[in-house]
């Protein structure tokens, strides 16, 4: 369902996030941010598709959902999409949102940079490590997620640069020896040499 293919065609642009709604994603951000971009734009402000069932905590989003009238007509909400739905769904975004404050390993995310989609995330741990290419915004710098989505609202493609491509194992293994600091006679790093 991820590799290359059909993307949602809209009459607006749109952005995506992926995931439960709650308190550790950081959507209450996102939707102050799309309340002020609705002050900013108007008619011209992008959608934004919050994609996933509600969580734990949720409190906040929902406020923001029913207590802002310019909210309404610009986000919206799905869930239960099948994989092929949600790919072709996060191919015609402008961007993948990844704004939590707290991750484990995040699925969407990885998904999105193995897509080769434009990926704006949250600068923590977990996006680093895992999200090459990712443009990466400390998850409280409301001003600086507000720029890279006016930014790639105004982008004049969709899809900024190639799928990433995981290493082989040789690469991998050469990864490891380079970060914990094997040398090359050690037989570990010579053995991945040939590899």
């Amino acid at each position: 369902a991820f590799a290359a293919g059909e993307a949602v065609a809209a009459p607006r642009p749109y952005f995506v996030h992926v995931g439960t709604i709650e308190a550790r994603k950081n959507l209450a951000l996102l939707l102050t941010l799309w309340r002020r971009l609705e002050e900013r734009l108007g008619a011209r402000t992008p959608s934004l598709v919050l994609v996933g069932r509600y969580g734990w905590e949720n409190e906040a989003v929902l406020d923001h959902l029913q207590r802002s009238p310019n909210l309404q007509g610009v986000v919206h909400q799905a869930s239960n999409l099948s994989d092929a739905a949600l790919a072709r769904l996060m191919r015609g975004a402008r961007a993948v949102l990844a704004p939590s404050s707290v991750e484990g390993f995040d699925l969407p995310a990885v998904e999105a940079c193995a897509m080769g989609l434009r990926l704006i995330a949250s600068d923590i741990p977990p996006h680093r490590e895992l999200t090459p290419g990712a443009e990466l915004i400390d998850p409280l710098d409301g001003l600086g997620w507000l720029d890279a989505i006016e930014r790639a609202t105004l982008a004049t493609s969709a899809v900024p640069s190639n799928a990433y491509a995981a290493p082989d194992w040789a690469g991998h293994f050469r990864i490891v020896a380079e970060a914990i600091g094997l040398d090359r006679a050690s037989p570990l790093a010579s053995a991945t040499k040939g590899l």
